[in-house]
């Protein structure tokens, strides 16, 4: 039998891939540290062919995160909205921290509701408790930018006061920078969240 001439060989077919595998191999390599180009060998694809399901690292990034907030909810039992509010914060925080400020420019851009629907619950209860639709999501934004950009306060805190030229910084004010920037992320966190449910409340009351 002669052998097949290098040119008539069968090619295998390209391996088969999708949205969902993209984004669970983006989570596995970590949300704040993949790059197309890593997916796509993780994969056993060309990077190009990423494109044929998602439109690029920001809609990895979104859909990620919402896949991260989903699973860590899914046997949340809150049966009221403050509750469910430092939850969502809580989970916002230790899960997504490191790649929250891209999570909010990306939203800014547009957001398919898809990757949003994880905060359908809370919303729900903050509208059963009085709130309407239109607060309830304000609510939730001001909450959900607060816990992406939670742990780098202290840090400003401090940069702030070594960054301080000229006469020194008044007194009251020294005290608060170098309060903050000692108790740490977790205190400022509390404090905020405990701040923005409290005026809440009395909002709704």
């Amino acid at each position: 039998m002669m052998p097949t001439p290098a040119n008539t060989r069968r090619r295998g077919r390209p391996p088969k891939i999708s949205r969902d595998q993209i984004i669970d191999s983006a989570l596995e390599i970590g949300l704040d540290r993949f790059s197309m180009d890593a997916i796509a060998e993780a994969l056993g694809v060309t990077t190009p062919a990423l494109y044929s399901h998602v439109a690029g690292r920001d809609e990895i990034v979104l859909r990620g995160a919402a896949q991260v907030i989903r699973l860590t909810t899914s046997s949340d039992e809150a049966t009221d909205w403050q509750t469910w509010m430092r939850a969502w914060a809580t989970r916002i925080r230790v899960e997504l921290g490191a790649v929250g400020e891209g999570i909010i420019t990306t939203m800014r851009g547009g957001v398919d509701l898809a990757a949003i629907d994880v905060a359908e619950r809370g919303m729900n209860l903050m509208v059963e408790a009085g709130f309407t639709p239109a607060d309830a999501g304000r609510a939730l934004w001001i909450v959900t930018r607060l816990a992406f950009t939670a742990d780098s306060q202290p840090s400003e805190a401090a940069s702030i006061a070594r960054g301080v030229t000229g006469d020194a910084v008044p007194t009251t004010m020294q005290e608060s920078i170098d309060a903050i920037a000692e108790a740490g992320p977790d205190v400022a966190f509390d404090f905020e969240i405990d701040t923005v449910i409290a005026g809440l409340e009395a909002r709704l009351g």
